[in-house]
């Protein structure tokens, strides 16, 4: 392009409480940038706790110190984040998988942090399909499965699964005796609601809330401070909204109405009020919708 960046003018009008200024798209890719983000999405932004799929995977995307601090603390061992995959670079889920953030250790092994808002029955299934899905992607055809990276899964789960009373319950493949016999797999399920007084109620405390004044000062508050609090946070919150938007739509086309909208409810991008009214439907039906796509709104 000789130097000079062309763009192309596009306009989204999905939802019509979020008023969209002009959108530009890059030649060059797939990225996207508003002028002007709209009052409304920021407001909605302003009180959004990391329970949100959107701001969660947002925060892990762009801060490898936020989500090393929270690796760390879950799983009891000294992590270091080095990069968060993007979709492009997860090959071979089938299933319409798609991890909320999947991130790479700098001793090579990695971990799949899944941001879980109700506790449906069919949860233990959908943990195990994720963890499958994750080996068939980083085992190419041919390779010896040695190969296979090691793998920690993290479920972030609004409850107590197991009605212990603990923050954390760690799984491990092991024998009758109790032995464990594979070392390169762990999974951790964190009851989110815990209010410990200890480090891991503090951080259970920063991802339920929802006004960062109130957040305890740790590496968390930092990240969704540079999203909620700067120009460049309020950019990437708009164009992780016209992305999903965009997704949601193209979803549509393939695989029905329902799929579309569930997309767009699970990263809270609109309310079913906006859901309502663009699709022509009852709040009862949006509620159905949402409750057969496992979700709770």
């Amino acid at each position: 392009m000789n130097g000079e960046e062309r763009y192309s003018v596009i306009r989204f009008s999905f939802m019509p409480s979020y008023p969209r200024a002009e959108t530009m798209l890059r030649d060059s890719g797939d990225e996207y940038f508003t002028k002007e983000v709209s009052a409304t999405a920021l407001e909605e932004l302003k009180h959004m706790s990391l329970c949100s799929d959107a701001l969660f995977k947002i925060v892990m995307e762009k801060s490898q110190k936020a989500a090393s601090y929270l690796a760390s603390t879950i799983t009891g061992r000294k992590v270091e984040i080095v990069r968060v995959l993007t979709q492009h670079e997860i090959r071979n889920l089938g299933h319409s998988v798609i991890m909320d953030a999947l991130a790479e250790e700098s001793d090579g092994g990695f971990i799949n942090f899944e941001m879980q808002n109700s506790m449906d029955e069919d949860l233990s299934k959908r943990v195990r399909m994720y963890e499958s899905s994750f080996d068939i992607a980083f085992l190419a055809k041919g390779e010896k499965y040695s190969s296979l990276p090691s793998f920690t899964s993290i479920w972030l789960i609004a409850g107590d699964r197991y009605g212990r009373g603990k923050a954390v319950y760690t799984s491990r493949l092991k024998d009758q005796d109790g032995m464990v016999t594979d070392w390169s797999y762990e999974r951790h399920e964190v009851n989110i609601n815990y209010e410990g007084e200890d480090d891991m109620g503090r951080m259970m405390y920063n991802i339920r809330c929802r006004e960062y004044e109130e957040m305890h000062d740790d590496p968390l508050k930092e990240a969704v401070g540079e999203v909620k609090n700067t120009e460049a946070g309020h950019m990437t919150f708009d164009n992780y909204s016209e992305r999903i938007m965009k997704k949601g739509m193209e979803k549509g086309l393939e695989q029905g109405r329902d799929d579309a909208i569930g997309i767009v409810l699970k990263n809270g991008i609109a309310t079913p009020d906006d859901i309502a009214r663009s699709f022509g439907l009852s709040l009862s039906e949006v509620y159905k919708i949402a409750e057969n796509a496992g979700l709770k709104i």
